[in-house]
């Protein structure tokens, strides 16, 4: 019998699935046998509703990094706002904006927590609370590339003066 709560009933259908999944697999794979022609129907209507809804689907799963990606740079911006944490620098475009590692050990960070980087690496954070609020903050790709490469960013060595002449010379090309 049925419960009229639905989330007890879920939990009894799952709990009935889980106990029961290879007479499940066993009777699935027998009607699959019995009408091959209704899964060949099934089949086809669903890779046209996959054609059909491809864009939308990806359009979707941009939106869901985005809005991952906005939520975690919220939480390691000091005050809030997502925008690149170097001074002088007023990037806040989310597709530019990147995690940087204050002590340069990024690397280490993602074999730690065993992922590439990317959504991933955000995922990771998220799931175990954002940790390591004080070692991380948000670059701009620009100014995260330059610090990797070079040690500082551009913006550290601007000329305190009025002039905006950079310090490019000192670095090796």
């Amino acid at each position: 019998m049925p419960y009229k709560d639905i989330e007890k009933n879920r939990e009894a259908k799952r709990k009935y699935q889980r106990q029961h999944r290879i007479q499940i697999a066993l009777s699935n794979k027998e009607w699959r046998k019995r009408n091959p022609e209704k899964v060949r129907k099934y089949q086809q209507t669903a890779r046209q509703k996959l054609k059909m809804n491809k864009e939308r689907r990806e359009q979707d799963i941009r939106n869901k990094i985005n809005a991952e990606k906005y939520e975690m740079f919220s939480h390691y911006s000091p005050d809030g706002s997502v925008r690149c944490m170097c001074p002088g620098c007023s990037e806040n475009n989310l597709a530019f904006l990147q995690l940087h590692h204050i002590y340069n050990d990024g690397g280490a960070h993602r074999k730690l927590l065993r992922c590439n980087g990317g959504i991933a690496f955000y995922r990771k954070l998220r799931s175990q609370g954002y940790p390591h609020k004080e070692n991380l903050q948000i670059m701009c790709g620009n100014c995260n590339g330059a610090i990797q490469h070079y040690g500082k960013c551009i913006h550290e060595t601007e000329k305190s003066n009025d002039k905006y002449t950079y310090a490019i010379t000192e670095w090796d090309w």
